[in-house]
């Protein structure tokens, strides 16, 4: 999708996504080499207008803490012993659930007041007829692992192994590319990968996997948290009972326990129909966490914590509230520090998207959030134009203020690709931005580039919190790799998150021990 040079009135009222282009698979080879991606372009789907009613009935998911020796592995159910770890788990929930249900053990019932369990993870189990107002405090039961105010079918892997077993899918190449993967892009023709066109990951591992005291925040349409990979990583904000019509914090946001809808104006909602939103495909990229474990990916910061701010389909309406909430959300304490906006607009009056009106005056929202210091990382664009000369909103601020990055998209040849914006002074770095695998698709883009970036950066955070953002920026620019492949950005090269991790000062804490792909 192009985004044209817009009237001067529509730019006062408009700042429209920048969508990355959908790459549905079509199939894998189990053990032909070299590996295949293969898939072919969908169109982007119109985005539906207007209000949505909440749909119920409210479906919570729970995950179970499991004692040794099931904390190693889940069976399954073709094995022995997974009969007696669903017991254990059905054991242990049903003491959590004292007088939070009036019939906690009615297996597979799809009734009323009952909890439904699943033969693929004999801890994951769904609450009917509960209370949502309830689940802080079922949060807090001894053996609870998770509670999800979304409804959705997920399989937990327990914590206490996660480290060790860090699972990639083959098909993340753009995480670690081993060379020689073919894969067809976009443009309908057949590619093969250049070894190291990918952003280092498992190095950066060996130092951080990420803390939860780093938060993430992704600003984009809508958000499904019933994705398994995503469903723990969401920051809770406990002050907040969900779903009771009620801002209990007194923050101006209600019901915002995992995030917030700024055009339905609720943290209460059901997100709408049909194939996986871009803003989840974007937490997907960023923070999947094999905590829960239904598929084999994961994200780039799989120890942070994000949190979704979903704009709807009216981005022009409730993009500048989307930044005031989360300006209002750090500044509540929060650890909000870096915001992914996989999302812009050209325009031709680059201070219309200044944080100062043409007066240098007023702030605005989007100053505000520029203002505490928060690091922004922003898509280039999708329309294959120079950013030296067409100023683009907001990555197009990278040039002037040093907690902007600006992140163009590099395919898995190391070129250049036909759709990625670029600038030797206006872009900060690239990343791999073509056939990215998320576990629901590929998705091709500038916007999951960024979301790799803000991974990275969140990982940097994570190594030592006293980085400020104008060190990171400088660290990402100076540890860039591949600079031989002349890349129009700053850095001229891909980001690397192993190198620019490691050059981060400070101690180094507990990382991942032996990766495994």
């Amino acid at each position: 999708m192009k985004l044209r040079r817009t009237t001067l009135p529509a730019i006062l009222s408009a700042l429209l996504m920048v969508p990355s282009v959908l790459i549905s698979p079509e199939g894998k080879e189990a053990t032909a080499q070299p590996r295949s991606i293969r898939g072919s372009l969908e169109r982007q789907k119109t985005r539906v207008t207007g209000r949505r009613d909440i749909v119920g009935p409210y479906l919570p998911i729970v995950g179970v803490k499991l004692p040794p020796p099931w904390d190693v592995r889940i069976p399954g159910p073709g094995d022995s012993d997974f009969s007696a770890a669903n017991e254990k788990a059905w054991e242990i929930l049903g003491t959590a659930l004292q007088g939070f249900l009036s019939t906690p053990r009615i297996k597979g019932s799809l009734q009323p007041n009952s909890v439904e369990s699943f033969s693929s993870a004999p801890n994951v189990f769904r609450l009917h007829g509960f209370a949502p107002q309830s689940i802080p405090s079922l949060r807090s039961q001894r053996g609870i692992l998770f509670v999800s105010n979304d409804p959705g079918v997920v399989g937990v892997r327990p914590p206490q192994s996660w480290r060790e077993e860090m699972l990639m899918d083959p098909a993340q190449i753009g995480l670690e590319n081993p060379g020689d993967v073919s894969y067809t892009d976009i443009d309908g023709r057949s590619h093969s990968s250049r070894k190291d066109v990918d952003i280092d990951v498992l190095s950066a591992w060996e130092r951080t996997i990420g803390t939860t005291e780093v938060v993430v925040a992704i600003l984009d349409d809508e958000f499904d948290l019933s994705k398994p990979e995503i469903a723990t990583n969401v920051y809770t904000n406990k002050r907040e009972i969900p779903c009771n019509g009620i801002d209990d914090d007194k923050n101006g946001f209600i019901d915002d326990y995992q995030g917030y809808h700024v055009e339905r104006r609720t943290g209460c909602y059901s997100p709408s129909k049909g194939d996986t939103q871009h803003g989840t495909s974007m937490a997907l990229a960023l923070a999947s966490s094999p905590k829960i474990q239904t598929t084999t990916i994961t994200g780039v910061a799989p120890g942070v914590r994000y949190l979704p701010v979903a704009t709807g389909s009216r981005f022009d309406a409730t993009l500048n509230n989307a930044y005031a909430y989360v300006v209002a959300m750090k500044q509540s304490g929060v650890p909000i520090r870096v915001v992914n906006l996989s999302l812009g607009q050209s325009h031709p009056y680059p201070w219309l998207c200044s944080p100062m009106n043409k007066q240098g005056t007023s702030f605005t929202n989007l100053g505000e959030l520029l203002r505490t210091g928060t690091t922004i990382v922003a898509a280039a664009g999708n329309e294959g134009s120079n950013n030296d000369t067409t100023f683009v909103c907001p990555s197009g601020l990278a040039r002037d203020y040093d907690n902007v990055i600006s992140v163009g998209a590099v395919d898995f040849e190391g070129k250049l690709p036909f759709f990625s914006n670029f600038g030797r002074t206006s872009v900060t770095i690239a990343a791999p931005g073509s056939a990215i695998y998320t576990g629901y698709g590929y998705q091709t883009g500038t916007s999951i580039a960024t979301a790799l970036v803000s991974g990275i950066v969140a990982l940097m955070y994570s190594a030592n919190a006293e980085l400020t953002p104008a060190e990171v920026k400088r660290i990402i620019i100076e540890t860039a790799k591949l600079p031989e492949l002349n890349l129009p950005n700053q850095s001229k090269g891909i980001i690397s998150a192993g190198q620019a991790v490691r050059a981060v000062p400070g101690r180094w804490g507990p990382g991942l021990k032996k990766p495994r792909s």
